[in-house]
């Protein structure tokens, strides 16, 4: 193996690990200051997620380097990878529309906001899940021309696209509804930089991963190597999951939630007001 082929494996197996480190080291975190965080699970669920998910890219790293396991194998690991990595990301999107629903008075809306994601999860999961079925009792080899592939590459591209405009849509509605919120945080300036911040920044990521991987099933050609990592690995993965541990910090999280609390309240006492402005 050259030089070159070595650094392509070598530097995202350094990268994946270091950031492996750092969601342990949050997790860690987590659990110290819990009591002192209400919505501490949202971060918890979304960091274990992340490390099934780097676990997962890891190991077919590592498998693809040693070249010692079936297209097959690797095939399913990735796939666990795409699906956890959609996953955690999903929740932390849901946090958000769960907060721009509580600025409804509809009760409703909130509870049905949930569908959408369930939805895509279980398609994502569910095609996958029949694409391994297929490959594997079949002891097939994956081709990338075998259609069941380019169908399950076509609907992750999907998921992702819905993804990347689903953080445009909530982060533009998030930063309009606190912008108006001018005595809730000192801070505000500051917090609707990072709502806008993250919310661009992870859609232009999920934005790429969708080019990415609709190449090629329209093509037929592949990537050079070091685009390709760049393009399908190190920026739709890497750059939102440091997003995630450095600017979504549990303060901030919390931050989050205790604006819900608020905005919940001050909808009870509308509710209240117009009722007795309206029996008088």
């Amino acid at each position: 193996m050259s030089s070159s082929n070595l650094t392509i494996f070598l530097v995202p197996i350094c990268l994946y690990s270091l950031l492996l480190i750092m969601v342990i080291i949050q997790m860690v975190r987590l659990f110290k200051n819990k009591a002192e965080q209400n919505l501490y699970l949202v971060q918890f669920r979304t960091h274990s997620l992340l490390i099934v998910f780097l676990l997962a890219r890891l190991l077919t790293l590592t498998l693809e380097f040693q070249n010692s396991t079936s297209l097959v194998w690797l095939f399913v690991i990735k796939r666990i990878a795409y699906l956890v990595f959609f996953t955690s990301f999903t929740l932390l999107l849901y946090f958000w529309v769960k907060i721009s629903h509580s600025f409804q008075r509809n009760r409703r809306n909130r509870q049905t906001a949930k569908i959408p994601f369930i939805i895509i999860n279980v398609v994502l999961y569910g095609f996958s899940l029949i694409c391994v079925m297929i490959f594997g009792l079949s002891l097939e080899t994956v081709s990338y021309n075998n259609s069941f592939y380019k169908a399950n590459v076509l609907i992750i591209a999907a998921a992702f696209f819905l993804q990347s405009i689903g953080f445009v849509a909530y982060g533009i509605i998030l930063f309009r509804k606190f912008k108006k919120m001018s005595g809730l945080f000192p801070d505000r300036k500051t917090f609707l930089a990072k709502i806008t911040f993250v919310s661009l920044l992870i859609s232009l990521c999920f934005l790429v991963r969708f080019v990415v991987l609709l190449y090629y099933p329209i093509t037929a050609r592949f990537l050079n190597s070091w685009l390709f990592l760049i393009s399908a690995y190190l920026i739709p993965e890497i750059i939102p999951t440091l997003v995630q541990l450095i600017v979504l910090r549990p303060r901030i999280i919390t931050e989050m939630g205790e604006s819900e609390t608020h905005l919940i309240s001050d909808e009870k006492e509308q509710s209240t007001l117009y009722v007795t402005e309206n029996t008088d």
